[in-house]
């Protein structure tokens, strides 16, 4: 049995396939057929990849619903209504309240999506471009990007917000800066970890 494993990358499809063998080990033969060699074949790769793919689909599925909801948000439009400084401020308080809680389900459902540890991980073969990272290094270069991308996200939304420091307008050109980098950065994972809405 191989596994295969799918990475689109700006729209380039990279695909990447290892037996579980690999390194040396013995391929296990058919069930009635001599020599068998199963016990030194990862039993993950014969059990239990069609719930290694369910639970990858699961996740992408969550993230799309969560990506696509935001951007049907962002397509309508925020505060059409609002006519004032401070009845823009309130509402775009609330829009950001509501983009913050997809892009947090956005986020959580990538998460789970790289903490499925795929079928044949104990033995990786390696690729033309290295080893595979695990399913430990690949959640924690997730989060240590998303630290980064909160601390870059801070210091922006600040930095607009200070052009216009002393002015009733600075809130509501805070609030449009956060609105605009959740939903950039929801887009750039899109690409990155191939969860774009259908």
């Amino acid at each position: 049995m191989y596994w295969l494993r799918t990475l689109v990358f700006d729209g380039i499809v990279v695909l990447s396939v290892a037996a579980p063998w690999a390194n040396g080990q013995a391929k296990s033969t058919s069930a009635g057929q001599g020599n068998d060699n199963s016990h030194t074949a990862d039993p993950r790769s014969r059990n239990h990849t069609p719930d290694y793919f369910a639970q990858l689909q699961s996740f992408k599925e969550q993230a799309r619903t969560a990506l696509a909801k935001e951007l049907a948000r962002q397509k309508a439009g925020q505060c059409p209504d609002a006519t004032t400084t401070l009845s823009i401020n309130e509402c775009l308080k609330k829009e950001v309240e509501v983009t913050n809680s997809n892009y947090k389900a956005y986020l959580g459902a990538v998460r789970s999506m790289l903490a499925v540890r795929p079928p044949g991980e104990d033995q990786p073969a390696n690729g033309p471009t290295g080893r595979p990272l695990t399913t430990i290094e690949r959640v924690s270069e997730f989060d240590r990007v998303e630290v980064a991308w909160q601390a870059y996200h801070q210091v922006q939304c600040s930095a607009a917000y200070d052009v216009y420091k002393g002015g009733t307008v600075a809130p509501s050109v805070a609030l449009s800066c956060d609105l605009r980098l959740m939903r950039s950065h929801m887009n750039d994972l899109s690409t990155i970890y191939d969860t774009a809405s259908h």
